[in-house]
């Protein structure tokens, strides 16, 4: 057990086997049927959510502050003195702020919390690192200012096979979708220094939206000479594995990439297809 609790949230897609590893706490989003209610990657898969998106496309929520607070309060019950909560971008999500709330009401637990400024598994990946640094027997303090100096360090760029559920999720508006799916148009989509996302390139075909995406995350990595590689997908496996191996080949000095599914709650927003993959700078 690392003496200091790492908490998040599920929209950073650490895979669980690397939550097991690093102790990593998961506080679930949550997916929202006219009929139910479900926790992300608890009572629901994102394969469950995109079978069902031809039915009806539910609403994703933060979790609520209820079971924040009974996280929080089950981690010092376990004896944890303290703890640090990195969350997906609060440019995206409430669940940063939502969070700060939580810990001022947990009595005997130093919490801190730290907005990632980004989404998926680039968010994912500053939970691991902040949890190998805990590991390592980094104090609370410099924990927290490493993990916000690394969150300039994460650069994300993703991209989908249709544009349909970015709209109806409001994103974009019906007429760029409309245009978008007509012309195969696939924007290279990132987060912004505020943790927002943004389009950083346009190109036609799958083909060039991966080009795209790898040529992105190259030019991130610059001259760097210590850096992480990651790949997610929804329902685009083979794509994912493509990825992975040209980034191998393209940037041969990482020190390792991560390969990982998305979860059902992000997957409500991009449907089947997407292709994320970025870089973190150590």
């Amino acid at each position: 057990m690392n003496p200091i609790a790492i908490v998040t949230d599920s929209g950073t897609d650490v895979p669980e086997a690397l939550c097991h590893r690093w102790d990593i706490h998961v506080l679930p989003l949550l997916v929202q049927y006219e009929a139910m209610t479900c926790r992300d990657r608890v009572d629901i898969t994102v394969q469950q959510v995109l079978d069902r998106l031809d039915l009806e496309i539910p609403k994703t929520s933060m979790p609520t502050l209820g079971d924040a607070v009974a996280l929080l309060e089950s981690l010092r019950d376990q004896g944890y003195k303290e703890a640090l909560a990195v969350t997906i971008s609060s440019g995206l999500s409430g669940t940063c702020q939502m969070l700060r709330l939580a810990a001022e009401d947990i009595e005997g637990m130093d919490v801190r919390v730290v907005d990632s400024r980004s989404i998926g598994i680039g968010a994912g990946a500053l939970v691991i690192r902040a949890a190998e640094l805990a590991a390592q027997g980094m104090g609370l303090d410099a924990l927290e200012q490493s993990v916000e100096a690394m969150t300039p360090k994460i650069h994300v760029f993703f991209t989908m096979e249709t544009l349909q559920y970015l709209q109806k999720g409001g994103r974009i508006g019906k007429m760029s979708a409309a245009v978008g799916n007509l012309l195969s148009v696939r924007p290279v989509i990132t987060c912004n220094k505020e943790g927002v996302l943004q389009t950083v390139q346009k190109v036609r075909g799958n083909s060039a939206a991966l080009e795209a995406a790898v040529s992105q995350t190259v030019k991130a990595v610059g001259d760097q000479k210590r850096f992480r590689l990651f790949v997610a997908h929804a329902d685009a496996a083979k794509r994912a594995r493509t990825a992975a191996e040209i980034l191998k080949t393209r940037l041969p000095n990482a020190e390792d990439i991560l390969l990982a599914e998305i979860g059902p709650a992000l997957a409500v927003h991009s449907g089947p297809g997407l292709l994320g993959m970025g870089v973190q700078l150590l």
